[in-house]
């Protein structure tokens, strides 16, 4: 399963023009720690509630806040694993799915990762399990 088969488009993504209490309203409704940050349609960037924190200024636009340092992203052909492995080592709740050309496309977010982990590997069926009980001589 590819990125691009589970992108989805309900967490909105941000723009430079926002306000960093947008930012942090968005975050909390859709109860996510980092929102995509775009200008136009090209990706520039994760913001996190620590850098929104860290910049302590509600009032201010995203387009102050510094995104220095290697952005997170998939690109739509990445398979799903690959995508669990970036939102594990980098402690993401969501991860911006982009084209070759850096065009932000959406979304994954953790729950909507381990949802699909869950239909691929059969464990939303009855009897997916087996459990096996032996005596402790065999």
């Amino acid at each position: 399963m590819l990125a691009s088969e589970i992108v989805i488009t309900e967490i909105p993504s941000l723009s430079k023009s926002d306000s960093v209490a947008q930012a942090i309203e968005w975050m909390d409704e859709f109860k996510v720690n980092h929102l995509p940050v775009v200008s136009g349609l090209e990706f520039i960037g994760l913001i996190s509630d620590d850098m929104i924190y860290d910049f302590n200024d509600s009032k201010k636009l995203i387009s102050k806040i510094n995104f220095i340092g290697k952005q997170q992203f998939v690109f739509e052909n990445t398979h799903f694993y690959q995508v669990m492995l970036l939102l594990s080592n980098f402690k993401l709740s969501v991860v911006p799915v982009c084209d070759s050309q850096n065009i932000y496309k959406g979304s994954i977010s953790s729950n909507n990762l381990l949802k699909a982990l869950g239909n691929q590997s059969g464990f939303n069926q009855n009897g997916p399990v087996i459990v096996l009980n032996l005596n402790n001589i065999d």
